[in-house]
């Protein structure tokens, strides 16, 4: 993020002309069986803890972990 701000910021110093295009795929996760994605991202990937959180927090639209 902060690389593409710092490039963002060099582009108009030097007065060239940005654009910026952001995509919102949380949409892509609502036909995705959750439990399902999680387990395989568990199993087959090795991905854990805080990281296995944030992404069932993240598909599930409600936070998982604590304040």
């Amino acid at each position: 993020m902060l690389k593409i701000v710092n490039d963002i910021r060099t582009a108009a110093g030097e007065g060239t002309c940005t654009a910026l295009l952001a995509l919102d795929i949380s949409a892509a996760f609502d036909a995705a069986n959750h439990s399902l994605l999680c387990q395989q991202l568990q199993h087959t990937v090795g991905m854990n803890g805080s990281s296995l959180d944030w992404l069932r927090s993240f598909v599930s639209g409600f936070s998982t972990l604590s304040a």
